[in-house]
Order: C-alpha cells, then structure tokens, then sequence
C-alpha cells in the first residue's frame, strides 16, 4: 500500500510542473470571443435529433417489418404452432375484402401455405351482430384455382363482440403447384338468402413453406380379414399428417355381398425423440380409391433423430348378425366377436321390456332389437348407466329399454362397437 501510495505522489509532483504553451491560451480566448462562428443551439439540437431518429429507424426497421407481416387479432383461434410461424411472419398478407349492401364485410387478411394445406385467415364482421350467439353461415366455401375448387377441410373461430367480427381460420386443400392466381369463394346467409362473395389474390410462392418430412411408409397390420395400410406421413410446418387406407372398391364390394362390414378406428401416437406426440384430428373419407383415413399431429421440431408411429388400439364398428335368447329371472352371459356380454336382469311392465347388461366400458350396440313373441322392436332409450373399476378394466352397466311385452324374448344384434388393444410400433425412416 506505501509503494502505491508514493507512485501516485510522485505523479501529481510531475503534472503540477507541466505548463499550457504560450499560443494555446490566445487560441482559446478568441474562439470564445467569436460569437459569430458559433453553431445556434437550436440547430445543434435538430442535428442532433435527426441522428437519434436515424439510428433508432435503422435499428429497428427490421422489427418495423417484422411486425407488419404478422396476422394481428387471429391469437385466441392459433394452435401454438400456429402463433409461433405468426411471430415468426411467415404467411403471405393479403387486405383485400368483400362488401354485401346490408353492411356485412368480409376480409382476408392473409393465408399460410405448405405442401399440407392452405390457410385462411378471414374476418366476417357484421354491424347488427349482437352476441357470440350471431349465426354465420356460409356454404360452400372454396379456393377457386385455375382448373378446380379445393375444398374446406376444418376451421375454427370466435367472435369479438366489440368489433362485432368473427374471426376465423380455414384449411383448405394445398394448391398445385402451378397455381397463382386464386379466389376466396362462397355464398353469405343474408336474410335467408345465400348471397355470392368473391375475393381474388395472387399466390405468392417465395411464402410457401414446403415441407420438412416426406417419406413412403408402406406399412399394413391386418384385422378382421381387413388389411390396414399406412402408405406415407408429410410433415410441414403447421402440421404432420399420416395417412392410409382401409378397404379397396373391391373390399366394399365384397362386403356387400356377404353383409358384412368392419370399420376400424386406429387410435396411435407419434413418438418424436422419446416424447409422445397425440393425434390432433382424424379423417375418414370414402372415394374413388375405397375409404382412405388421415391422421393429423402438430408440427415436428427440427433436426429429429427419431420417428416412430404407436398403433395403440383399434375401435372396432362391425355389422354382424347375432340373436341371443333370453329368459325374465335369468342370468345369461355371451361372448360376441370375442367380448363378453352378461345379460344380468329382464323385468317388464304394462308395455314395456327393460334389460340389464353388463360389458367392458368400451362395448357398445349402435344397432340392436327385440324380439318378442317373434315381433320386432327397435330400442327405446338406455338410462341407469353405472361404471366399476375392476383389475381387468372398467366394466359398465346399463339399462336398455323396448317398448314391448312377450314370453318368448331375443336380442338381436345388427352392429357391434368396441376397443381393442394393439400396442403395435412402426419405425419411420428420415431422410
């Protein structure tokens, strides 16, 4: 501490010794004379303000732009993936609209486009709208490109009450690629009356997002005699989807023939890098290829390792054709396309048969009858329904009622509903 302290005497001992030249204070002196020279202070602050002004716009004019290429006031109607490509300004903006002569407006304000879908960002605001409960309707609702119309797969919005504006978002079928100039097409409900809107936009393909994953799947599991095929998932950046088939024209046929018929529900899972990713949505669609299924996640993070598809279990609707007897004070059980049925109690009334059953929760009769004294009757209602956990699964009780009485009584069953496990893994390439 003494050597620092007499380092910094000796230092002030050398600047007191040291002098000003002689010309400098002369040069000084007249620079603070000279009032002539000296900038006003006004315009010293304009230059100055001007500079800060400058700085700040080149700052932040590309947060200035950012800004301007998100959809605003679409928030409360976005899947978080969605609000993330919205941060993130992807999406075209489009600001053109359509007015009816009743003050009723509809606006695009912009779409988002991938190798999956196109989606619509649209208002429909109507000054005489008084509440959430205000009707809006519109059908058909298209993209009119230049040789088809590609239809509305789903949509989702909420009205504003203080804008008196539904706001909405709409997935349509993805445009081909030689696509450019659409039109945002449909017919508005005004006074009971379906009036024609239409608003043209040009595509802008530098916007479109592509895809991330599409790949050939070619996997097929078998139920029932019934190949289930998953043929190729697409993922992109609003969403991942699967699809596959699961009868051919000619498995349509020959169900007809023989008067059978299994529809299958796949309930599955994606696992992405360890973490379960769960089905958004699932489509079922009967065409000219037979009936096709799509299932829908979200999108899938960057730079994945691992992808792979979990068939969890399979909802099961079959047509089958099933009479079982039964007796009033008996107790009957039966095992129908391998679940079993407990027929716990019969009782009747004046006019009415009412039937106990007992099955696993997820076992249902869309379509069944009664048969009594050889007289058909369809199903009434079910009521009194009760559930129990047991160490094979939850069992479920019900009442199902007919309104008729006899002595010779059977149940016929036309359709059966029920789950069945799986837990099936298909490993997904990526490339």
């Amino acid at each position: 501490m003494r050597d620092i302290e007499e380092l910094l005497r000796k230092n002030k001992e050398v600047y007191d010794e040291l002098e000003a030249p002689e010309e400098m204070e002369g040069r000084l002196k007249n620079a603070l004379e000279n009032k002539k020279m000296r900038t006003p202070q006004w315009k010293r602050l304009a230059v100055a303000a001007i500079l800060v002004i400058a700085f700040i716009f080149t700052y932040n004019y590309n947060a200035i732009a950012y800004y301007g290429k998100r959809l605003l006031g679409y928030d409360s109607v976005m899947s978080q993936s969605l609000q993330d490509l919205n941060e993130l300004g992807k999406g075209q903006e489009i600001g053109k609209s359509f007015n009816f002569n009743n003050g009723v407006k509809i606006t695009l304000d912009g779409i988002m486009v991938d190798d999956n879908q196109l989606l619509a960002f649209y208002r429909i605001k109507d000054p005489n709208a008084k509440n959430d409960d205000t009707f809006f309707s519109i059908a058909p609702l298209s993209i009119r490109g230049l040789f088809r119309e590609y239809n509305p797969n789903s949509g989702q919005g909420e009205f504003n009450e203080a804008t008196k504006e539904l706001v909405m978002i709409h997935s349509f079928e993805p445009p081909s690629f030689y696509e450019r100039k659409l039109k945002f097409q449909g017919h508005f409900e005004i006074n009971e009356e379906y009036k024609e809107f239409s608003i043209g936009f040009t595509l802008d393909r530098n916007k479109a997002m592509g895809h991330s994953i599409k790949q050939k799947l070619n996997k097929s599991i078998t139920l029932e005699n019934q190949e289930i095929r998953f043929k190729d998932i697409l993922a992109t950046s609003t969403q991942t989807v699967i699809s596959g088939s699961l009868a051919s024209l000619g498995d349509l046929a020959m169900e007809k023939l023989k008067g059978e018929q299994v529809r299958p529900i796949i309930d599955c899972t994606l696992i992405v890098d360890r973490q379960v990713y769960e089905s958004v949505s699932t489509g079922v669609r009967t065409n000219l290829r037979g009936i096709t299924f799509e299932h829908i996640f979200e999108p899938l993070p960057e730079n994945i390792e691992d992808l792979k598809l979990a068939i969890i279990n399979l909802t099961i609707d079959k047509k089958i054709k099933k009479v079982i007897p039964i007796e009033k004070g008996k107790t009957k059980g039966v095992e129908i396309e391998g679940q079993w049925v407990k027929i716990l109690k019969v009782n009747q009334t004046d006019n009415t048969t009412e039937i106990t059953i007992e099955s696993n929760e997820d076992v249902l009769f869309p379509d069944i009858q009664l048969i009594a004294d050889g007289q058909e009757v369809f199903l009434e209602n079910t009521h009194d329904e009760e559930y129990e956990k047991t160490k094979d699964g939850i069992i479920k009780r019900r009442i199902i009622s007919f309104k008729t009485i006899g002595e010779e009584l059977e149940l016929k069953i036309n359709k059966i509903h029920y789950k069945k496990e799986m837990n099936k893994v298909i490993d997904i390439p990526i490339k």
